[in-house]
């Protein structure tokens, strides 16, 4: 074995075995043995004619040793378990779909944070723009809408919640859409804040 491994069952007068044996290449007297593997007994001998003792590694060492060898070898055997489920499950995909599953560490190397966004969202229907609403929570909002609006798809835009009544109102005023409200009395859809409010010298887009 490797005087590394010696190092788990005894000492060489009171150093470890790969230190003895590197000592005794550096003044000129290598061990011979096969690559790095070496007899116990010939690191035994060679200690016993420099005349040091040979001190047993402590049994309570050895079996937490032990311990830590049988504890390593079962996630071995667990990742090795678990790598040949995924290689399995992915080939199946491979065979299904044309495309393999990612590993975990692919999947991990995409996430993207879990948060809220502020902005605002239009609702679609036919390839036309029926609702645009503004939600400091968007993606729940239009999951509200999905129960009691009339539309196959959406899109977003994500607006700081500052400007949210100002670019809804732009885009309610631009798209006119549908199912947005109306004003009472008036041409165009229901926004927060009023055309003539835009136009005038008061409009929030003019510079102060």
């Amino acid at each position: 074995m490797t005087p590394t491994r010696m190092a788990n069952y005894f000492r060489v007068g009171g150093i470890l075995p790969y230190s003895f044996v590197a000592r005794e290449a550096r003044e000129g007297r290598p061990m011979k043995g096969r690559g790095k593997l070496l007899r116990i007994i010939d690191v035994v001998a060679r200690a016993k004619a420099r005349g040091l003792t040979i001190d047993p590694e402590p049994l309570e060492q050895a079996e937490r040793t032990i311990e830590a060898a049988k504890a390593e070898l079962a996630e071995l055997e667990r990742l090795i378990s678990a790598r040949r489920h995924e290689v399995k499950w992915s080939e199946l995909s491979v065979e299904l779909t044309g495309e393999r599953l990612l590993t975990e560490d692919e999947i991990v190397a995409g996430k993207k944070p879990f948060e809220d966004h502020s902005g605002v969202y239009f609702l679609i229907k036919d390839n036309q723009v029926v609702y645009v609403g503004q939600s400091v929570n968007v993606m729940n909002r239009v999951r509200v809408h999905s129960k009691d609006r009339d539309f196959d798809s959406y899109a977003i835009i994500l607006v700081d919640t500052a400007y949210l009544d100002i670019v809804e109102s732009l885009y309610i005023h631009l798209l006119n859409p549908p199912q947005n409200g109306r004003f009472t009395g008036d041409h165009g859809a229901c926004a927060p804040i009023k055309m003539s409010v835009f136009l005038g010298a008061d409009s929030p887009l003019r510079a102060p």
